[in-house]
């Protein structure tokens, strides 16, 4: 299963609050968020857009010719204009996975300083497809795109350099034949996300369908218990949240505890571990080394304090924490979030890294699914 998710720093708000933008503060579980447009269909405001869909690799260049957060907008509307475009309904974390960390001061301001860009920015896309229908129904995705980009150009957007950069970016591409670009001819209303994969809590922010409260197809699987000891905050709720949608059990462990900038243990199935090896205990970095004799300890470590009923291991940041948990036998789910080699910084400790890679695999397939 194909699993797209938009990471976002600030999501949707209600339809009523497009044109005034809510106070927030501690106290207040209001947050600031994206702009309803047009309506019933959610575009984020501004975002990281962390896209896990392989027809949508195309999607992860950012310009950057323009300051940090106008190209953050920018890319966010151009891409979303395009899965329309391509008819691939693209999917959004419900509110309670917003998080602003301390800078709503920071958003608020951005909101306003920018609200003229995002009103102008989508006039103009929305011109692009009154006035290039019939022309897109004969253009294949990667023209279809520097086309949208093109016309961004002529209004003054984006410079020419930046322009010649996104041209370079799917040349590239195109030339290295990288499976990246959807077909023009979609069903209707296909989804990058599956609506029937979640339950109503993530399944009701879909932007204007609504999807049915009651999976059948979950109901009946017996859930998998995963552990994760990711150090990075982002990978600390988004995987978990989307295990929880998915009616499985995950352990959040590792050296920041049940600090969290959204309520994630208040999610079914999501639960805090304290089970940590004296090795564990010690990863407080992303580039902290594993050494051959860490992982002796580790291992010995939770032979004598079983995991218990856990199935297998995810790691997103870093990766090759995976490592570590080799020996206990378990499945081992690689999912790098940032920097495949990351905390890997030698040639030899990079080649053990490739090789490890093949034998988690082969180990993951060996053992029972």
């Amino acid at each position: 299963m194909d699993i797209g998710s938009i990471h976002s720093l600030i999501d949707h708000i209600e339809a009523t609050n497009v044109d005034k933008y809510p106070k927030t503060s501690p106290s207040s579980n209001i947050t600031v968020a994206g702009k309803l447009f047009p309506k019933g269909v959610f575009i984020p405001f501004g975002t990281e857009l962390s896209l896990y869909y392989p027809l949508g690799f195309w999607s992860l260049y950012i310009p950057v010719t323009l300051e940090e957060e106008k190209a953050k907008i920018l890319r966010s509307y151009v891409n979303k204009l395009v899965y329309d475009l391509l008819n691939i309904r693209m999917g959004y974390t419900s509110r309670k996975l917003a998080w602003t960390r301390k800078k709503n001061l920071k958003i608020r301001s951005t909101s306003f300083v920018y609200s003229d860009f995002i009103k102008s920015l989508s006039n103009d896309l929305l011109e692009y497809t009154k006035y290039n229908e019939k022309t897109l129904e004969i253009m294949d995705a990667p023209n279809l795109i520097l086309s949208v980009w093109n016309h961004i150009y002529k209004k003054g957007h984006i410079s020419r350099t930046e322009l010649n950069l996104v041209r370079q970016w799917l040349q590239t591409l195109v030339n290295l034949n990288v499976n990246g670009f959807p077909k023009m001819k979609k069903e209707k209303n296909d989804f990058a996300i599956d609506p029937m994969a979640f339950s109503a809590m993530s399944g009701k922010d879909f932007s204007t369908e609504k999807v049915e409260s009651k999976c059948d197809n979950l109901n009946s699987y017996k859930y998998k218990t995963f552990r994760t000891s990711d150090i990075h905050d982002g990978c600390r709720m988004d995987f978990p949240t989307i295990l929880s949608h998915l009616k499985q059990r995950v352990y959040v462990t590792g050296k920041r505890q049940k600090i969290s900038y959204i309520d994630l243990f208040h999610y079914p199935g999501v639960m805090f571990s304290d089970n940590r090896s004296p090795v564990m205990h010690r990863v407080n970095h992303y580039n902290f080394p594993i050494t051959e004799e860490d992982i002796k300890v580790n291992t010995k470590y939770y032979i004598e304090h079983p995991l218990k009923d856990v199935d297998g291991f995810y790691c997103e940041f870093p990766a090759a924490l995976c490592e570590i948990w080799m020996p206990l036998k378990k499945k081992i789910l690689f999912l790098t979030a940032h920097r495949y080699s990351i905390g890997r910084c030698t040639k030899d400790s990079w080649h053990k890294l490739n090789a490890n890679l093949k034998i988690m695999k082969i180990q993951r397939m060996s053992l029972e699914p």
